[in-house]
């Protein structure tokens, strides 16, 4: 069991701290900042970075890196090798704010037919000049249509079971969409990728407010994914999100899991 934590601040109340403690969460994945290529802009510019006002202590922290997908939509084959030599010197230079050794790091990019070429170089390189594990984001219409979207040359992906924008439903605001889903979660079983999920645990218009929700999604997963499910990792660590779930919830659902 893992958490995501996406403030731009890293500092854990006492509600955060007491919930990764009981849960003996090891693994943080961090969102360190985005990117993004407006029209206005001629390169590509980040967001949001990330400062740590205290230091993730006993927690191993994996980097995430969210990339708007018309980044990859501008950017020339080219100028790749660049592009990908900047970014991972931005991550050193917020590992270096904490003297942090990061060995792992996880890319969100919404990708496409059109950016598949693009975004799967760039994963390519990035491997090649950080040596590092390699994860990715995987959406349900990638999950199931991987003949139309590929399969990106990352060590393991995790599949996003929520934001459910680009399914049938095209409403930017379903978190999570029962119907919708079920019509794509048989596609776990023939994946020829290693998966994480990520659980919802924030709020929304539809999002999961109870376990019963939250124990559907994970008999869904298991009724499909034949044991091909690697970890669990909650979005996202926030002392609000948590205060909506019963303190045992998380033990519940990881003891739900096959």
């Amino acid at each position: 069991m893992s958490f995501y934590y996406w403030q731009n601040v890293f500092s854990l109340d006492s509600a955060e701290k007491k919930t990764l403690q009981d849960n003996s969460v090891r693994f943080l994945y961090v969102r360190y900042f985005d990117v993004d290529w407006s029209p206005a802009d001629t390169t590509p510019v980040t967001a949001g970075q990330l400062s740590y006002q205290s230091p993730p202590s006993g927690y191993t922290v994996i980097p995430v890196i969210c990339f708007n997908n018309r980044v990859f939509e501008q950017l020339s084959p080219t100028d790749i090798p660049s592009f990908t030599a900047g970014i991972f010197t931005r991550v050193r230079m917020i590992n270096a704010s904490r003297h942090l050794q990061t060995r792992e790091i996880q890319f969100d990019c919404d990708w496409t037919e059109k950016t598949k070429d693009n975004y799967f170089s760039f994963l390519r390189e990035y491997r090649r000049i950080s040596v590092q594990t390699i994860s990715t984001a995987i959406r349900l219409y990638q999950l199931k249509y991987p003949d139309r979207t590929g399969i990106p040359p990352a060590d393991h992906g995790v599949l996003l079971y929520f934001n459910m924008v680009r399914t049938d439903t095209g409403d930017e605001k379903s978190i999570f969409e029962r119907s919708v889903a079920h019509r794509y979660t048989p596609s776990l079983r023939s994946y020829p990728m290693t998966l994480d999920v990520a659980l919802p645990i924030f709020p929304g218009p539809k999002s999961t407010k109870d376990e019963e929700d939250l124990m559907e999604i994970i008999t869904d997963i298991n009724q499909h994914s034949n044991h091909h499910i690697r970890d669990l990792i909650f979005f996202d660590l926030d002392s609000q999100n948590i205060r909506q779930f019963d303190s045992n919830l998380f033990k519940e659902v990881l003891d739900h899991t096959d």
